[in-house]
């Protein structure tokens, strides 16, 4: 994982796990907004998160940053990170 100044700076800011930030790079879905990738979890990702930590119960130990996303930009710096507090738009 590779931060840029501002992206390292939300991270500590926001106090998002670094397990979350793999987990999205990972597994999250995509959609490209202004030039940059932004990954976050929607139903597939939450599905594939949960197998990879073993079920429901280690599910629930990052069930509150699971609304988080990356802003990923196209050298594949990551940028921000942030909560969702509404849907992202699909085009």
């Amino acid at each position: 994982m590779h931060f840029s100044n501002h992206g390292q700076a939300r991270v500590q800011q926001r106090a998002v796990p670094g397990l979350v930030i793999s987990l999205l790079l990972q597994h999250g879905a995509s959609v490209w907004r202004h030039g940059a990738e932004v990954r976050y979890v929607d139903h597939e990702a939450r599905h594939k998160i949960k197998r990879e930590l073993g079920g429901d119960r280690s599910l629930c130990m990052i069930e509150k940053w699971l609304n988080s996303y990356l802003v990923v930009g196209s050298d594949g710096e990551i940028i921000t990170v942030g909560r969702r507090t509404r849907r992202l738009k699909h085009d």
